[in-house]
């Protein structure tokens, strides 16, 4: 059996990736939701868009109690906020897998260094601290930056679950990828590079 994942924080160059805190967190995160972009971040997610914060509040308290999953905030330390959230989710401690999903940041923090590094950190967290088999990555096949994050980041596209669920009243088509322990040591230094290159900022 292999160990569920349990940290409270992992520290990046450009990230700190906190366990979600509703107290400490919300201001930000509730910024990041409530711009003029925030029907684009939340149009392929199961929640969002927010109608106010107060909605986003309740919603956030019960993401925070959910004991299925860790569920993240993300400090961009460039931009000295919280810019988005991130969670490990469908984790499998007798097959060591785990997804990470849920994963939404405001526009500002969106094509930036910040997804790279967070994945890259999860990543080496879940292949080298706990020694998982597989990771896995899924999003709505209609979802092109998502698809195209996944295998930017090394993800192998694994095929097409058609009418896999029903996401807001509509039919959900889901993209399966992944990366798996035998592939990790040459996935970690493509990314490495990517970061080390940093040509990914402000594009």
């Amino acid at each position: 059996m292999f160990k569920r994942p349990d940290k409270q924080l992992i520290d990046g160059e450009w990230v700190r990736i906190e366990l979600l805190n509703p107290q400490l967190h919300r201001v930000d995160l509730f910024q990041m939701t409530n711009g003029s972009n925030s029907d684009n971040i939340f149009s392929f997610m199961s929640f969002g868009p927010f109608k106010n914060k107060d909605e986003f509040d309740t919603w956030l308290e019960k993401q925070a109690e959910l004991s299925d999953r860790l569920t993240y905030s993300i400090y961009s330390k460039r931009l000295n906020k919280y810019v988005g959230m991130y969670s490990i989710i469908n984790i499998d401690i007798m097959n060591g897998k785990a997804e990470l999903g849920s994963i939404w940041y405001g526009e500002c923090a969106q094509k930036t260094e910040i997804n790279t590094e967070t994945t890259y950190k999860m990543l080496c967290y879940l292949f080298d601290d706990l020694k998982y088999r597989r990771v896995e990555w899924k999003c709505d096949n209609k979802n092109i930056s998502s698809k195209n994050a996944a295998l930017r980041l090394g993800f192998e596209y694994e095929g097409l679950f058609r009418k896999h669920m029903i996401v807001k009243s509509i039919n959900r088509d889901t993209t399966w990828f992944s990366i798996i322990d035998d592939e990790w040591v040459i996935k970690k230094e493509n990314i490495k590079r990517k970061l080390l290159h940093k040509f990914y900022i402000n594009k």
